[in-house]
């Protein structure tokens, strides 16, 4: 491309040479560019500036999933941090909450990797006891809306990303009973944590028909990585429950943006923490939130699968992992690395991948 802008600026210069001179009266010697010769300066400026700014955004690009990518790496070490300090990686809610009913919604686990990503201080303040995450009327007050209100983290954001980075919610009487202001700003994120493969019994392949939850909306899940879904118990994980390998199991997925539905080409917002208590709460029993059984491919649009004809889903479950990266997305891999995935990924290569145990080991391509 150099070589090719050169060879415009040759031309332009023996145009130039060769153009007619006028001279100007009363200025001796000293000549103005003639019409021509202005046109084809103009027209040269706006070749090269045509020719350099994809060149000029791709640069951007690249360094904008560099980026991302170290957002990845921050995350998934600070999962194994946790695991040298817990001898288990996080979950995806805290069970004592869970145990309360519908409207506990417990902290994700990208809390419990606060101080692991360097945000001790919020983690200091904030309660897991008798509390909520979230902010709607039937839940029990949010006692730590001091550790969230306004906490922006930004290793938990692709800088590619189209979706808004924070979120207002109006808190409830007895949250404000406690000093909240009446409007509580949440921050949202890129990255879901992948609780394994999404399994319905019948539509799914024999290698899916592991131990089965149920994630909310009829729908079943595997238990499959390092950040296990929570149904109603303490549930942990550790290196020796993938039998797959650390290094053949995606753990953390990007969801960077909306995805056009197949049935009326309209986009919709599958983010996984747009909702009530946004990056910081795991969601409600059978309501989730900031993870995902897979069940789409990346980038893919949902409703029509190829394994069959399944429902429309929402933005809490079995989000599609999507991005602004040209081609794929990123993910992390349970051994620390990340990835760069096609969105041409064979779909049962990807589902078994997200599954750490079910005795298929596929290499991540």
């Amino acid at each position: 491309m150099f070589t090719f802008c050169l060879l415009i600026l040759s031309v332009g210069v023996n145009v130039m040479k060769h153009s007619k001179k006028i001279k100007m009266g009363g200025w001796g010697n000293s000549r103005a560019f003639t019409l021509v010769e202005l046109l084809v300066v103009i027209a040269i400026i706006g070749i090269l500036i045509a020719l350099l700014l994809p060149a000029v955004q791709a640069a951007r690009e690249a360094a904008r999933r560099m980026q991302c990518t170290n957002h990845f790496k921050q995350l998934v070490l600070a999962c194994h941090t946790y695991h040298d300090s817990n001898k288990c990686f996080p979950n995806a809610g805290f069970g004592t909450n869970f145990m309360g009913g519908g409207e506990y919604r417990s902290r994700s686990w990208i809390v419990a990797l606060w101080p692991f990503i360097e945000q001790s201080a919020p983690y200091s303040i904030a309660v897991f006891n008798n509390t909520s995450w979230g902010t709607q009327a039937a839940n029990p007050p949010n006692r730590s809306w001091e550790a969230v209100h306004n906490l922006v983290i930004s290793s938990l954001y692709c800088p590619s990303s189209s979706y808004p980075r924070t979120r207002t919610e109006t808190t409830q009487a007895s949250t404000r009973d406690l000093g909240a202001p009446d409007q509580l700003v949440l921050q949202t994120t890129n990255y879901v944590a992948i609780m394994g493969a999404w399994n319905d019994e019948a539509g799914t392949p024999e290698i899916f028909k592991t131990p089965l939850i149920n994630s909310g909306y009829g729908s079943l899940a595997v238990n499959g990585t390092i950040v296990p879904y929570l149904n109603g118990r303490n549930t942990t994980v550790t290196t020796a429950y993938l039998k797959d390998g650390t290094s053949n199991t995606f753990c953390i997925g990007e969801c960077g943006r909306p995805i056009r539905s197949r049935v009326d080409n309209n986009l919709y917002d599958w983010m996984p923490s747009n909702h009530t208590g946004g990056s910081w709460s795991a969601g409600a029993l059978g309501w989730s939130m900031n993870m995902t059984a897979v069940r789409f491919g990346i980038n893919a649009s949902p409703i029509i699968h190829p394994l069959g004809n399944l429902p429309t889903f929402n933005y809490f479950n079995h989000v599609s992992m999507s991005s602004n990266h040209s081609g794929g997305a990123n993910l992390a891999v349970a051994d620390g690395s990340v990835q760069f995935v096609s969105e041409n990924i064979n779909l049962i290569h990807l589902l078994s991948l997200c599954h750490g145990s079910d005795g298929f080991v596929y290499s991540i391509p």
